[in-house]
This record gives structure tokens, sequence and C-alpha cells, in this order.
């Protein structure tokens, strides 16, 4: 049997195109009350004060940083292992992004965040990679802004609280390839109330520049989200479960080792690192019918011209780590062939 068996695939069940076409048979597609009923469903699922949905994960954080007041003159921690729509979001705001390392996990370290500080730095965006937790409570004591970066950790609990709720701002993203989807769509979260309310009216606003970047989410999207929302515990099972056999197979590899801390209560992306060229390694899962990626597509401050010596961290990391298809929609057929392929591929012993 032949398989194609992409790195990525939402789970769309029929619940999940009934609710659309509700939505799509009363004729109201913009963003409305589908919207709403979404924002209170993912914040009593999250425990956060309040939630505003918008049409991306990049708008959330274009939305957290204007509500700020973030722009011209002011610096924006971000680090370098992460998406580059962060970076664009930044950027687009009229901030300058100043990068940090990050460690073996592609978290955050308070001492790489540290060294990247300046008088002009008024936020600090801190990444759950891969549904690994990082250490936002520690971030918290340098007395900035923390805009908590959630879009690979939807669901995970760091001492009983909900990532994306820890921060001053969380943010979130329901693209295709992520936790659950609305195909598109993110979302802003917050704690304080007032914040809150500044971020609705912003997003709201018809005024040039107040939200320049960001853009609401539309009820078709919504209700997509909201059935996804509704099996999400099934979501987490299966991820569970998914864990379990792949994480077996790997503590028996010869040539590749993981790139997580033992048994995690929550994974987004399943990673392994090893000594082989990343080019090779795609190939051989090619092979099997099997799309492997890099973690992220590139450094930011490889993209930026800066040198590797201040992110050792993240560019041993990009170099020697693959990313395998990891994800509810398999079936255990497919489940069984990529265990095999890594077994095949990185010497099973």
């Amino acid at each position: 049997m032949e398989f194609s068996i992409p790195h990525s695939r939402p789970w769309i069940e029929p619940p999940d195109m009934l609710e659309v076409a509700n939505v799509l048979e009363k004729g109201m597609v913009a963003s409305g009350n589908g919207v709403k009923s979404f924002e209170k469903a993912v914040n009593n699922y999250l425990r956060s004060a309040g939630a505003v949905a918008c049409s991306s994960g990049t708008s959330a954080i274009t939305l957290a940083l204007k509500t700020l007041a973030i722009g011209t003159g002011d610096e924006v921690i971000v680090p370098t292992y992460v998406c580059s729509s962060v970076l664009s979001a930044v950027v687009g705001s009229g901030a300058k992004a100043n990068l940090y390392d990050v460690n073996e996990s592609g978290v955050v370290t308070i001492q790489s965040v540290r060294r990247a500080l300046t008088s002009r730095t008024k936020a600090i965006v801190a990444v759950h990679t891969f549904g690994h937790p990082c250490d936002v409570e520690s971030l918290k004591k340098l007395e900035l802004p923390v805009i908590e970066d959630a879009c690979q950790a939807f669901g995970l609990k760091i001492n009983g609280r909900y990532a994306g709720t820890l921060g001053t701002f969380g943010i979130l993203s329901f693209h295709a390839t992520k936790c659950l989807t609305t195909g598109e769509g993110g979302m802003l979260l917050a704690n304080e109330l007032s914040l809150l309310e500044s971020a609705r009216a912003l997003l709201k606003s018809t005024k040039p520049n107040n939200a320049t970047g960001t853009g609401a989410m539309s009820d078709i999207q919504a209700a997509l989200g909201s059935a996804q929302l509704k099996r999400y515990p099934t979501f987490l099972d299966r991820r569970n479960s998914l864990f379990e056999s792949y994480h077996s197979v790997v503590c028996g590899l010869t040539t590749a080792k993981p790139a997580y801390s033992g048994k995690l209560p929550f994974l987004f992306r399943f990673t392994l690192t090893t000594p082989h060229k990343f080019e090779e390694v795609q190939k051989a899962f090619l092979a099997f019918g099997i799309q492997s990626r890099r973690g992220v597509d590139e450094l930011l401050h490889r993209r930026l011209g800066q040198s590797d010596k201040n992110y050792t961290g993240a560019s041993k990391l990009f170099d020697s780590l693959i990313s395998l298809p990891f994800y509810p929609s398999l079936s255990e057929l497919e489940q069984n062939h990529i265990l095999k392929a890594i077994k095949e591929v990185f010497n099973y012993d």
C-alpha cells in the first residue's frame, strides 16, 4: 500500500460541517453572535477573564502590541526560534524586535531574555514551542508585559492554569495546522478587563492606523471552531495516545533522541534531534510517503543577517531537529506506518 501522509492535517468531522452549514443557512456569515459564542466558549474552557477573536494569530499579536501602545522607538523581545509572523507583527507595529536564544527544547530562559533587555524594551513574547511549557512566571518578575504565545499549546496546563492565561496577554491561533482550527483565525486573551475592552475597541475602530494589521473573525469560522472545541477532549486523548506510542519507539532509537524532556502531559509537535543532515532524513521519510519538516522554517536572526554566535541553542536545534506527523486525524494504519518508518530511518535497537 502506498502512503501519502502530510506533516499537518486538520481533523474535520460531520459535526463540524453541520455547524458551518447551519450558519450558511441562516445567512449571517460576517462577525456576529457566532463569534461572541465562540469567544465565550474558549474563555470558559481556558478560564481567562475574556477573549477577543481575530482573523489570525498574527492579528492577535498585533492587537496586543497596539493595546499596549507599543510602536516607533520601542523594542519587543522575541525568540529567534519562532514563526516569522511574530516578527512581522512586531515590525508592523513600528517597533524593533530584539531577539533572544532558546534552550534545547526551543523555549525561553530568563537568562537569554535578560541579555536582550534594553531601556527601550516594552514587552516580551514568550512561546510554548511545540507545546513545551516556558516559565512565564519567571519572566513576569522582570516587570514587563508578557505576551504569551500559546498557539501551539491549546490545552496545556502549567501548575493548574492553562497556557495563554499566565501572561499579560495570551495569543491563540486556529490555523489549519494548529491544535484546533477555524481554517484561519486567532484569539487574544487577557486577565485584565480594562485591557480586554481596549483591545476590542481597537479591533472595531475605523480610525486610521488604530488597529492596522488586525481583523475580525467571521461567524463561519467561529462555527467550525465551536464544533471543534466541543470535541476537543477527544483531540487531547488522541494526542496522548499517539505520544505514548511514539515515545515508546523513540526510547529504542540509536541515531536520534527526543527533543522534549520525559513524558509530557501535552504535545503539539513530535520532534526528534539527530546528527544526520535534515535533508537526508527528510528524503528518507519521503521514501515512506511521509512528509517531515524542520521545527521552524528559518531562524529570525539569520533572516536579519545576524551571526549564530549569540544564538547557539537555537542554531543547534534548527540544524538537528526534525518534526514528524503527529495529529489526531491520523488513522491507526498511518500511525503504524510512521512508527515503522521511524524505526528504519533511525536504526531501532
